[in-house]
């Protein structure tokens, strides 16, 4: 008998040449492996010795072909260069480990998002996790996979209308614990730079901030835009940033709806020669991996990216294990990063 590990094409055993080769039959390996029938603890602990000897490794999707299962999980993420979205990734791969079923990894956008979905269904995988920012412009695929009964996670989209389990980051308290943390440090004057991507965090904190009767008006709000270069970006958030302040002088903080960018505001605020955090404060949203390196150091609000991972795998899971219940949202809970830009005005 050889002592060759392997005999297949890609060297890897099947399990009836590890069947052959141990002298037991492929049905009594198979209940070992499937936790399926009734096995004796001795030829139990046999097998699993042997294959550890012999590095064999069952074939799990073929195991699993009868019930119709993959076991795999479509994952379609953007290609965002941000480390907030490699920690959801993180989350959702070591969760999945965790379990028999293996991820499917697509690098998404909204104009390759259909053949992406087309791509996963062909593959027969048995739930899908994908990033909620697509939902509007790929609504008919959406409804597709929703026909189909495929279980299916939406990352990252507070307000989605689709009849599907959702994660995402509770963006109000968010905001909240940003203007909750520059009113304890005695501020009351204020500008938001922010995008429309994430309104929730500009609503909590405006919010906060008329419960503790402090006025905001209309045009303290920077629309945040990207220009065609960066330079063009920083003179628009210059010229916004230095209006507003002539028409409020005693703006003393400033909230930036991501860190992105809040490091734009930091760049705008020092081609106006004034000081962080001496002159004005600023805090922004994400804690990003760059913001400790920003200077000074970004206080922030950090996201739980890697828990917002996890918490998908873990509704997929109870959908896969034949959960009924009715469509579930869950709100990870954000935290202050306090660092070296908000200021202490309180004497």
């Amino acid at each position: 008998m050889s002592d060759s590990k392997s005999d297949g094409k890609h060297g890897i055993m099947s399990l009836r040449a590890f069947s052959a080769r141990i002298g037991i039959s492929r049905v009594t390996v198979s209940r070992v492996f499937t936790g399926k029938g009734c096995v004796a603890p001795e030829t139990r602990k046999k097998i699993l010795e042997l294959a550890e000897r012999y590095d064999f490794h069952p074939p799990v999707v073929r195991s699993s072909s009868r019930s119709g299962k993959t076991l795999s999980v479509g994952v379609l993420w953007p290609a965002f260069d941000a480390s907030y979205f490699h920690d959801i990734m993180r989350g959702i791969q070591d969760e999945l480990m965790k379990t028999r079923y293996l991820p499917i990894i697509l690098a998404a956008n909204t104009n390759n998002f259909t053949t992406c979905i087309e791509r996963v269904l062909e593959h027969r995988v048995d739930g899908l996790i994908f990033y909620g920012g697509w939902n509007s412009a790929n609504r008919r695929q959406i409804d597709k996979i929703i026909r189909l009964k495929i279980p299916l996670v939406i990352l990252d989209e507070a307000n989605t209308t689709i009849e599907c389990d959702s994660v995402c980051t509770n963006d109000i308290q968010g905001g909240r614990l940003a203007a909750e943390y520059l009113l304890k440090n005695g501020h009351r004057h204020f500008i938001i730079v922010a995008s429309g991507q994430s309104p929730m965090r500009q609503k909590g904190f405006i919010d906060c901030l008329r419960e503790a009767d402090v006025t905001f008006n209309e045009d303290q709000l920077i629309s945040h835009k990207a220009c065609e270069t960066q330079e063009a970006t920083l003179s628009r958030i210059t010229g916004k940033i230095s209006a507003i302040m002539k028409k409020y002088p005693k703006t003393t903080a400033m909230f930036a709806s991501n860190d992105f960018i809040a490091s734009d505001t930091i760049a705008a605020i020092r081609i106006l020669n004034l000081r962080i955090p001496e002159d004005i404060s600023i805090i922004g949203f994400c804690n990003l991996n760059f913001s400790n390196r920003l200077f000074p150091p970004l206080t922030t609000i950090k996201q739980n990216g890697y828990i917002e991972g996890y918490e998908a795998v873990r509704l997929l899971m109870s959908r896969l294990e034949g959960n009924k219940e009715p469509a579930r949202k869950v709100e990870i809970a954000t935290e202050l990063i306090s660092r070296a830009t908000v200021a202490s005005l309180v004497r």
